[in-house]
């Protein structure tokens, strides 16, 4: 969405829309607040629950969907698998309030794998990957990333170039989010 500020030069502007599943009232409370008052961004619905969400968002058509992973009733990770299949083109930004790292792996785990068929096993990632995974879709950097896991910068990047392979991709972002895309 594209709208014209009231200022005196009349500058365009690009709107980027959020949606937002959250079930916690006051977290779900502040990061609408947040969103509306960051300039170029706008929330179109904030829902608490996933049934919720999954009626609401495609009415909405959000550029972007912002999911907590933690959720009653069914996983995020669930649940964003069911509203990429309604909109496959919607990115869904996969959040967590909690910093227990095992919850977030073992949702990856839970979620069903694309692959199947004979070379099912060549294309899965191993525990040590997920473990990468799971610290880039933190934002961490190699460095930090082997820190964490006690492995040296190296090994990270062996580790990463067999997760780009495997998920045929060739960034980090794109590494999380074909992840993602994968278990649907």
């Amino acid at each position: 969405m594209v709208f014209i500020d009231d200022s005196p030069f009349g500058k365009a502007m690009t709107i980027s829309t959020v949606a937002i599943v959250e079930d916690d009232p006051g977290i779900r409370r502040s990061l609408r607040r947040w969103i509306d008052a960051t300039p170029g961004f706008r929330c179109v619905c904030a829902c608490a629950s996933t049934t919720s969400a999954l009626a609401r968002i495609p009415r909405r058509r959000p550029d972007f969907v912002l999911m907590e992973i933690r959720l009653p009733h069914e996983s995020g990770v669930a649940r964003a698998i069911r509203l990429q299949h309604l909109m496959p083109a919607l990115p869904v930004v996969m959040m967590t309030f909690c910093h227990d790292q095992g919850f977030f792996l073992q949702s990856l785990r839970r979620a069903p794998r694309a692959s199947a068929g004979r070379d099912a096993g060549k294309d899965e990632l191993s525990r040590r990957e997920l473990d990468i995974l799971a610290s880039l879709s933190e934002g961490l950097a190699n460095k930090e990333i082997g820190a964490q896991l006690g492995i040296s910068y190296d090994t990270v990047r062996a580790h990463l170039r067999r997760i780009y392979e495997k998920l045929h991709v060739h960034s980090r972002a794109g590494a999380v989010s074909r992840y993602f895309q994968r278990c649907a």
